[in-house]
């Protein structure tokens, strides 16, 4: 669309210094010959060093005869009383032993003609600035066709690859086979020709046959699998064209393209940094279309890391979406609801509570802490409250109100009349999936820097070990039944 509004700016400004120009040179058409020299008169005006050497009629512009020192081209068209004055002028040239500065040519009047021709030159250099910056443009929209265009050649090239592989093995299994058979026969041959110099048995000419052509039934099964695998990779590929959407919502479907961050499992300064830097690239590499921050399933964490995570939504020039697609708790909530747009299913769980810490000493130090939480608290909950429409006092009221343990939850639907999420989606399509391999967990942003790996405890419960918080640092982490705990 801003390339269309481009060649239709070029295209204006090309045509509309010829309507000026034919608007000018109607009245210089139809002047009497009585009327000439009385409009030449009052329309002459003093030549200037910019007129070139087309448009002037034989006469030099004065600054360029006096720098350059070189004679002026003649011209048969020119005034008899101005020409000797121009070329005496034009190829006087210096002495070469002294040089003189260049005599002082008086400007000369511009006839209108002149300086109507002059406007058509410039006229002209202000099409031809106009063409070149539409040439311009257009040579800009190639070099995204290409680009575009090379992406889906090697997609091409990769499957072109794969059944040129396939080829190959059906190539080396009929090469196989004739090599087997040509083996086989010399056997025969061979083992005729000692039949009949050695007296061979029948029966042990059969049984070296019968070898033969198990081996070379072996082959053709070996060539058979390799071609079969060969198929299973191609079918593993997919060729489709990336297509990337400025509005990724379409009739209730959301396509999430390759521009996609995994979110999952406990906030910690790992995810932050991994989410940080991946908004990082994907702005470096486009910021006209949406980055996904997708969340599966996050149970919330560390402030610190979640406010990190907010700073580099806030700072992305590409428009940031985070897709909640099973549940969102605590801090994850907090992102979910603060995130220039959001989107989830109807019945997808979006959690809000107050956060907590493991406050301990004395009573000084735990009103220390209950102070600095505070603090954080009302830092984090301030962007929520104004997007939610209430104070903060209103908010707790109605977690307690809706909770006894203040964990407030709800389904996506109501969530989103609650300005908790800002659209609720049908679908959810993924473009990115274009090979099939096996799922690592560290391609979904589960491990970083530590295996979750669950333990058991003296009393026999599982619960996954918590990297030890910084100093200030609380969780914003629902955990009802204590299955995450900080690292002691």
């Amino acid at each position: 669309m801003l390339n269309q509004k481009i060649l239709s700016t070029l295209a204006i400004m090309a045509i509309a210094p010829f309507l000026a120009l034919a608007q000018d040179a109607n009245p210089a058409q139809t002047d009497s010959p009585e009327s000439a020299p009385a409009q030449a008169e009052e329309t002459s005006v003093p030549a200037t060093g910019d007129v070139s050497a087309e448009g002037q009629e034989g006469e030099a512009a004065p600054a360029e005869a006096a720098t350059e020192q070189q004679p002026a081209a003649p011209d048969n068209n020119a005034a008899p009383a101005e020409a000797p004055a121009a070329t005496e002028a034009a190829v006087a040239p210096a002495p070469e032993e002294k040089p003189q500065a260049a005599p002082e040519v008086p400007e000369l009047p511009m006839k209108k003609s002149d300086a109507r021709e002059l406007r058509m030159l410039q006229l002209k250099k202000t099409k031809l600035e106009a063409e070149v910056a539409l040439e311009q443009s257009k040579a800009r929209e190639g070099l995204a066709e290409e680009a575009e265009r090379k992406a889906r050649l090697d997609a091409d090239n990769a499957l072109l690859q794969a059944r040129t592989a396939l080829k190959f093995a059906e190539i080396d299994e009929r090469k196989g086979v004739l090599d087997a058979t040509a083996a086989r026969d010399a056997a025969r041959d061979q083992l005729t020709l000692l039949e009949r110099n050695s007296k061979i048995s029948e029966s042990e000419l059969d049984s070296k046959i019968a070898k033969l052509t198990q081996e070379i039934e072996l082959a053709k099964l070996n060539v058979e699998l390799s071609r079969v695998k060969l198929q299973e990779e191609e079918r593993g590929l997919a060729t489709d064209e990336q297509k990337y959407l400025k509005d990724p919502v379409v009739n209730g479907t959301l396509y999430i393209s390759d521009r996609r961050i995994d979110f999952n499992g406990p906030v910690t300064d790992a995810l932050a940094s991994y989410v940080s830097e991946q908004i990082s690239l994907y702005n470096n590499q486009s910021t006209e279309f949406p980055i996904f921050i997708v969340i599966d399933s996050s149970p919330g964490g560390s402030a610190f890391a979640g406010y990190q995570i907010l700073k580099s939504i806030e700072s992305s020039k590409a428009p940031v979406c985070v897709v909640v697609k099973s549940y969102a708790a605590s801090m994850a909530a907090i992102i979910t609801t603060c995130a220039p747009k959001s989107y989830c299913y109807e019945n997808t769980i979006i959690l809000h509570h107050q956060a907590s810490s493991g406050a301990t000493g004395n009573m000084t130090v735990i009103g220390e802490q209950y102070e600095q939480i505070k603090n954080w608290t009302d830092r984090l909950f301030e962007p929520v409250l104004k997007k939610i429409g209430k104070t903060r006092e209103e908010f707790v009221k109605e977690m307690y109100a809706n909770f006894s343990t203040g964990d407030w939850q709800s389904f996506g639907v109501d969530a989103q009349k609650m300005n908790w999420v800002d659209e609720v989606v049908d679908r959810i399509v993924e473009t990115n999936v274009v090979k099939r391999g096996k799922v690592k967990k560290e391609d979904f942003g589960i491990a970083f820097q530590k295996d979750w790996t669950e333990k058991v405890d003296s009393r026999g419960n599982a619960y996954v070990e918590l990297p030890t918080l910084k100093s200030g640092d609380v969780w914003l982490l629902f955990d009802p039944q204590n299955r995450y705990r900080e690292a002691r």
